[in-house]
C-alpha cells in the first residue's frame, strides 16, 4: 500500500495594518466558507503543486499562486470525496481567490484571499496580489528564508 502524503496548511499571521487571513475567512457567508473549507481540505491539501495546469491553480509570480474556487461545497465533495450531498444552503455565486505560497514539499502558506464575485475589477486583483507579495516578503524575513 502506498501512503499518500498531504500538505500542511498554515495561515499568514503578520502584524500588518490589514486584517488577518482568518478574519477574512470569518467574514465569508456560510455558503462561501463551506466551499472554501471543502476546497482546501479535499483539493488543495491532498494535491498541492499537482494542481498546476488545472483550473484550480494559477502561477501569478515568483512564489505566489492563485487557488481558484468556483464550486459549492456540495459540488466539491461530489467531485473529490465521492459524496452526494443535498445542500441545505442557498445557491450563491462562488468565485473565491486565495493567494498562496508553497514552502518546500510540505507547507502551503495561505497569504490572503478575496471574494471575486463581490468585486471582479482588475484593480482589486492587483491590490490582492500586492498584499500577497508583501505578506510573503514579511513571512520570509520573519522565518529567515
Amino acid at each position: 500500500m502506498v501512503e499518500i502524503e498531504s500538505w500542511i496548511v498554515e495561515y499568514y499571521e503578520g502584524r500588518d495594518t490589514f486584517s488577518s487571513f482568518e478574519s477574512w475567512m470569518d467574514s465569508l457567508s456560510d455558503v462561501k466558507f463551506a466551499a472554501l473549507s471543502a476546497a482546501i481540505e479535499l483539493v488543495l491539501v491532498p494535491n498541492g503543486l499537482k494542481l498546476i495546469g488545472t483550473p484550480w491553480l494559477k502561477h501569478v509570480e515568483k512564489g505566489i499562486f492563485e487557488f481558484r474556487i468556483k464550486y459549492s461545497a456540495a459540488d466539491i465533495k461530489a467531485m473529490y470525496a465521492n459524496l452526494e450531498i443535498n445542500s441545505p444552503m442557498p445557491p450563491a455565486k462562488i468565485l473565491i481567490r486565495l493567494f498562496i505560497h508553497f514552502h518546500g514539499s510540505k507547507i502551503i502558506l495561505l497569504l490572503n484571499g478575496y471574494d471575486k464575485a463581490r468585486n471582479d475589477k482588475p484593480k482589486r486583483q492587483q491590490m490582492e496580489i500586492k498584499l500577497a507579495r508583501l505578506r510573503l516578503q514579511r513571512w520570509r524575513a520573519g522565518n529567515k528564508f
